[in-house]
């Protein structure tokens, strides 16, 4: 169980950063430009529902629809004049998502919010993915000099002791993250 968790935590270190996914909005709106078509309006996020916001988190807009070809359209009031500004999203099996290009657009999002308008679909959720960077000591020299080093794959590796410093050393691994007492240190 304990190599399953360290591979894990090995796996998140990787990737890099771990997300924290919270619902934000939930209800029923439909959406839609063209009543006659389907019913719905455009839809105003509530004040508050991205207080925090920052660069290089994810929103998503979870959707259904029941009609063909549904056009998705997610907007922000943007700069002084509060022009309605497009958002580059990706859309794929009905969820919008859009991650914050920059502080100042994490800025104007928290405070004006979005308009969610589009064509023949129905606003079902919206969520927000906080990214936390993990945390990865860059550098071997900070090791433990008695750890037990794994891989990536929750294997252990064979150490050996540097002959000039002292400091463990990985044996049959040029480069990389290994995981020592729990801590992910990055070989170069």
């Amino acid at each position: 169980m304990k190599k399953i968790f360290t591979l894990i935590v090995a796996m998140l270190a990787f990737a890099g950063v771990q997300a924290e996914e919270k619902t934000v909005w939930e209800g029923s709106e439909p959406i839609s430009w063209n009543t006659e078509v389907a019913p719905g309006t455009q839809f105003e996020t509530p004040e508050g529902t991205f207080t925090g916001l920052k660069k290089d988190d994810v929103i998503r807009v979870y959707t259904t629809t029941t009609y063909d070809e549904p056009q998705y359209v997610v907007t922000y009031k943007k700069g002084e004049g509060w022009e309605w500004t497009d958002l580059v999203t990706t859309v794929a099996d009905g969820v919008i998502s859009y991650t914050v290009a920059d502080e100042t657009v994490a800025t104007e999002i928290a405070e004006r919010g979005l308009v969610i308008r589009g064509q023949a679909y129905t606003l079902t959720k919206i969520t927000l993915s906080k990214q936390t960077p993990t945390e990865v000591i860059n550098s071997v020299k900070a090791m433990p000099k008695t750890a037990t080093l794994y891989n990536l794959m929750g294997q252990k590796l064979t150490t050996a002791r540097s002959a000039t410093t002292g400091d463990a050393c990985t044996v049959g691994i040029k480069k990389g993250l290994v995981i020592a007492n729990g801590k992910k240190y990055f070989v170069r």
